[in-house]
């Protein structure tokens, strides 16, 4: 749901000319990004933790109402995840989700500056920890801590559950620079580089538990974001170079 809700509301704010033509449509859908954008605060944000909540779950009452809108017999309330994946006391919301954080953090907007610090440094708590337990692991890292059981083949540390990708990891790098958090960007960018490099091939997925390259050897949405967080840094640095090239000859 969360990640849904931020590509949408990019989409949103940035309009294709040659679909919306004329002012008043382009206003309507840049109006409507902005209820999207403050949904998102509202239902989704955690403001004392610093973290998105991914699943808003129906209760009873609405599950019955989605059943007859959708032709079904019925339709299950509540989280379909047992408590079992979470400590006692806790629900879905005691995750972290990396990458919704860095959807949001891209879309802009939704986040402030120092907002989009505070779920930096968690990121990197997150980072420390799963090296503290042998691992290795970049902002790539979808989610932390991880599901216990999701059920099927998903186990922990496997794919969306806790597994690394640059497709997540390589945004998150474009949206500190837009930030302007330079130093921060090179950073979360530097391991995810070094493994392609390494390894020659944009991996789909890598695995925090042993560093090793996973699913498709030339998954493009990893190419295309790593590409993307590069060019973004190189215009930055370019920006920053010009920047003080003038600041040093105001001052001379």
């Amino acid at each position: 749901m969360a990640l849904d809700a931020f590509t949408n509301m990019i989409q949103m704010q940035n309009p294709s000319e040659s679909n919306i033509k004329s002012y008043y449509r382009k206003r309507k859908w840049l109006t409507l990004a902005q209820q999207v954008r403050n949904g998102i605060r509202k239902h989704l944000w955690i403001p004392v933790a610093y973290r998105f909540r991914t699943h808003i779950y129906l209760d009873t009452y609405s599950t019955k109402i989605v059943a007859v809108q959708a032709g079904l017999p019925s339709f299950v309330a509540g989280s379909p995840f047992s408590k079992e994946n979470f400590p006692p006391g806790k629900n879905e919301d005691f995750i972290n989700y990396h990458g919704a954080a860095a959807s949001a953090s891209l879309a802009g907007g939704i986040l402030s500056r120092a907002e989009v610090k505070k779920v930096l440094a968690q990121q990197f708590r997150d980072i420390d920890q799963v090296t503290n337990d042998g691992g290795t692991a970049t902002v790539g890292l979808t989610m932390y801590p991880v599901y216990a059981n999701m059920g099927g083949t998903i186990k922990p540390y496997v794919y969306q559950n806790a597994g690394d990708w640059a497709w997540f990891g390589g945004r998150m790098v474009s949206a500190l620079v837009k930030y302007n958090l330079i130093e921060e960007a090179r950073k979360a960018l530097k391991p995810m580089v070094d493994r392609v490099v390494e390894h020659g091939m944009f991996y789909e997925w890598w695995s925090v538990l042993n560093g090793q390259p996973k699913g498709s050897k030339n998954f493009r949405g990893s190419a295309g974001v790593l590409t993307k967080a590069i060019r973004d840094l190189q215009a930055a640095n370019i920006t920053l170079m010009v920047f003080k090239s003038e600041s040093v000859a105001d001052i001379e």
